[in-house]
């Protein structure tokens, strides 16, 4: 199982927590996990080279983790757009694998 965490303080994400496998398939043809890693990772990638946003982060397999650190107004206003569609996407592959996707909001 795949959970990915969003943790959010006034109304905003402000930390994405991404663990384990989703064990739809072993590793290389496991669609599922790899979905769901294209999605965290292309957020964090999204937030960093485009919206331009300080952040901070941890990896390792099946592991990541990242915060957002910047509070100006537009790249936060970015990162906003970035991260809602990161969980849009996210909770739309969970409704299709419950027993492999799990998205939480922590507030």
């Amino acid at each position: 199982m795949t959970t990915i965490r969003c943790y959010h303080e006034n109304g905003k994400i402000f930390r994405v927590e991404a663990k384990g496998h989703a064990g739809y398939a072993s590793d290389g043809p496991d669609v599922v996990c790899a979905a769901v890693s294209t999605l965290v990772q292309g957020a964090l990638l999204g937030l960093i080279e485009v919206a331009k946003v300080s952040v901070s982060q941890k990896y390792s397999d099946g592991f990541l983790l990242f915060d957002i650190l910047d509070s100006n107004i537009s790249t936060r206003h970015s990162a906003d757009i970035i991260l809602e569609t990161m969980c849009v996407a996210i909770r739309d592959i969970e409704k299709d694998y419950p027993a492999h996707v799990k998205l939480e909001d922590y507030y």
